[in-house]
């Protein structure tokens, strides 16, 4: 008896939604990824506006420990404090508590991203940096209609290497306007794991 499209849409529907053998397991991820990738995640950036509105975070540079304003960085060539950092760009701490994400966020954190106009002192932005995944940090300084100066708020002071002094505004994804904690970890160990297997077999 030759089986129907039916019976045969509906054996693949078994295979991977109700089995539970490794192949199945392994077919089940492959499409959960592929709808995550290709349907979920471009259905997520057209209503957000950007083509990248989640990001994992894979550094420490934004991340806010006890006595974080006295913590190290860089004024003009001399060591500093942070405090004294933003003071000299006339952003004060009472002010920089008003900011989104003003205690920073860790490494492992997702961030949901979303496609502004224009950005401001505070906002949190995701942008392009060559040979580098996207980088998130924080707007210190305007300075013009489409040109930036962003820093990580633990970093000693903008990444020359990245730009940061003179980030356009064409680079720019988006800012983060919420933030998921540790469910980051699952992309970081992923990828980790990937490196390593491709270690292995060099």
């Amino acid at each position: 008896m030759i089986e129907s499209w039916q019976d045969k849409l509906y054996n693949v529907y078994e295979f991977v939604f109700v089995e539970d053998g490794p192949y199945s397991i392994a077919a089940f991820c492959l499409v959960a990824y592929l709808g995550i990738r290709f349907i979920v995640f471009p259905v997520i950036g057209f209503v957000a506006g950007t083509s990248l509105p989640i990001v994992a975070v894979i550094s420490n540079s934004m991340v806010h420990g006890d006595g974080w304003e006295e913590s190290p960085a860089m004024c003009d060539g001399s060591p500093c404090s942070q405090e004294e950092y933003y003071e000299r760009r006339n952003i004060s701490m009472e002010q920089f508590e008003s900011f989104r994400f003003d205690e920073g966020f860790n490494k492992g954190d997702v961030m949901l991203v979303r496609g502004e106009d224009s950005y401001e002192v505070g906002d949190v932005v995701v942008y392009r940096a060559a040979n580098k995944p996207p980088i998130i940090h924080r707007v210190i300084e305007v300075k013009g209609s489409d040109e930036y100066v962003v820093k990580g708020d633990n970093n000693y002071a903008p990444m020359q290497e990245t730009g940061e002094f003179n980030l356009d505004e064409s680079r720019i994804i988006g800012s983060a306007y919420a933030r998921l904690p540790f469910l980051g970890w699952v992309k970081i160990g992923l990828v980790n794991a990937l490196r390593s297997v491709a270690e292995v077999m060099v």
